[in-house]
C-alpha cells in the first residue's frame, strides 16, 4: 500500500482490501500485497542475475509509467 501510494503521489491513509487491488491491478496486486515480505531471490542473485527493477517502487514506477 505505501509503495503504491508513493509512486502514485497519493497519501497513504488506510489499507486497501486485497480484492479491490486485484480488480484494479490484476497480477501486479499480489506483488504489491507482498511488498512488506522480506524475500530474497538468493539463487538468482548468486548466479549474477541483474534485475531491471530491483525494488517494488521502481517496478511500480515502470509498470505505471511514472
Amino acid at each position: 500500500g505505501r509503495s503504491l501510494a508513493t509512486v502514485l503521489g497519493r497519501p497513504y491513509l488506510f489499507t486497501v482490501p486485497a480484492p479491490a487491488l486485484r480488480t484494479l491491478f490484476g497480477e501486479m496486486a499480489d506483488a504489491a500485497l507482498l511488498g512488506s515480505a522480506k524475500i530474497q531471490p538468493r539463487k538468482l542473485l548468486e548466479s549474477g542475475f541483474c534485475f531491471d527493477h530491483p525494488t517494488l517502487d521502481s517496478g511500480l514506477r515502470f509498470v505505471l509509467g511514472r
